[in-house]
C-alpha cells in the first residue's frame, strides 16, 4: 500500500483528485497497486500487476475512518468521498463495514468499480450503503470484452451484465454506468447500438460516455475522434452524457504544491499541470516549480497523449 500522504496529514490511504464526474473527490485507496480483476488496455494506471478475483483484507477499517476524519478536519471539503484507487476496490473484503463506517462520517459516498465482482451477492450487499456506484461496461460481445478489458479467466461479459442487472434490482442508490469507447474499436455506431441494448438491460440512472484522455496502458487504445461521442450518445436510453474535462471551482483554502502531495496524486493517475493545480488548489507556477524539482530527481516522467503533456510516477518512487 502507498506510503504517500494526503496533503498536510498522516493519511497514507487517501488522495485528492479532480474528477470529471464527481467534482473534487477525496479518494480512499483500498487495494495495492495494481491488483485488479481486469487489465484494461486503456487504463491510465498501466498494466495490472496481479490479475485477481480473490477478495482479501486490507487496511483496517478503523484506520481508514481516522484518516478520513483527519483529512476532512483539515479541509477543504470534497464534493464526494470516493472509494476507488490503485486497483479494483471491491476486492477489499471488509467493504461493507467500511462503507457503513464512512457513511457515518461523510456523505455523499461514491464507489468506482469495474463491476466484475457484482456477480457475487456479498459484494452487492456490501455496496448497499453507498450513495452512488459507478460501474463500467466497455464491450458488447465476448471477443471485444476479452480484447478491451483483458479480464481474469473466471470472468465473462455475460456474468458482468448479469451482475450489473442484479445490482440494479437490489440497490436503492444511484447507478452511473461508464462506457469507455475506443477509436476504431467500440466508438462506432454498430458497437454503440449493441452497448445501448446491454445498458438498457442494466437500467442505470445515468450513462456516461468516456474515451481515452490520459496516457493508456497500451498505445493501441485510441480516443474516439472529434465529436463522435456526441453523435453516439443519442443511441442510448436515457441519452448518454459525454464526460468532459473536470471543471472544479476553487475553494478558499489552498493546499501547498508539495512533492509528497503531488506524488500521491500522480501515483494513481497521470495529470496535466492544470489537473494538479485543481486537485491541490495551488497556483500553476507553484505546481510547475515542484514538477521541475521532481523531474530533476527523475521521480516523475512525462508522457504525451492527444497533444497534452501528462506527468506520472512509477510504482515504488518516493520523495
Amino acid at each position: 500500500m502507498s506510503t504517500y500522504q494526503y496533503p498536510g496529514t498522516s493519511c497514507r490511504h487517501l488522495y485528492v483528485a479532480p474528477s470529471r464526474r464527481l467534482g473534487r473527490s477525496l479518494g480512499v485507496d483500498l487495494v495495492p497497486h495494481k491488483i485488479c480483476s481486469f487489465d484494461c488496455i486503456y487504463c491510465q494506471l498501466g498494466r495490472t500487476t496481479e490479475l485477481s478475483v480473490t477478495r482479501r483484507p486490507g487496511p483496517p477499517v478503523e484506520l481508514l475512518v481516522l484518516e478520513v476524519q483527519e483529512a476532512l478536519a483539515r479541509g477543504p471539503r470534497p464534493d464526494f468521498l470516493t472509494i476507488s484507487g490503485s486497483g479494483e476496490p471491491t476486492l477489499y473484503e471488509p467493504l461493507d463495514e467500511l462503507i457503513a463506517a464512512l457513511g457515518r462520517v461523510f456523505r455523499p459516498l461514491a464507489v468506482l468499480t469495474n463491476g466484475s465482482m457484482l456477480r457475487q451477492r456479498e459484494v452487492r450487499d456490501a455496496l448497499r450503503g453507498a450513495d452512488v456506484v459507478l460501474p463500467s461496461l466497455d464491450a458488447a460481445d465476448e471477443d471485444l470484452f476479452q480484447h478491451v478489458n483483458r479480464p481474469h479467466p473466471d470472468l465473462s461479459l455475460a456474468g458482468l451484465v448479469e451482475g450489473l442487472a442484479a445490482f440494479r434490482r437490489e440497490f436503492r442508490g444511484a447507478i452511473w454506468l461508464e462506457i469507455t469507447m475506443l477509436g476504431g474499436v467500440t466508438a462506432i455506431p454498430a458497437q454503440a447500438v449493441r452497448l445501448a441494448e446491454l445498458a438498457s438491460e442494466v437500467g442505470p440512472d445515468r450513462i456516461h460516455l468516456n474515451t481515452v484522455v490520459r496516457p493508456p496502458a497500451e498505445a493501441s487504445a485510441l480516443p474516439a475522434p472529434g465529436n463522435d461521442l456526441e453523435v453516439l450518445s443519442s443511441l442510448f436510453q436515457p441519452p448518454a452524457e459525454v464526460i468532459g474535462e473536470a471543471q472544479i471551482p476553487r475553494h478558499i483554502e489552498t493546499v501547498a504544491a508539495s512533492a509528497g502531495a503531488m506524488l500521491s496524486i500522480l501515483r494513481r493517475r497521470p495529470c496535466t499541470v492544470g489537473d494538479l493545480a485543481t486537485a491541490l488548489n495551488a497556483p500553476s507556477p507553484a505546481v510547475i516549480k515542484t514538477l521541475q524539482t521532481l523531474l530533476r530527481r527523475q521521480a516523475v516522467r512525462v508522457r504525451v497523449c492527444d497533444r497534452q503533456v501528462f506527468y506520472s510516477v512509477d510504482e515504488g518512487v518516493s520523495v
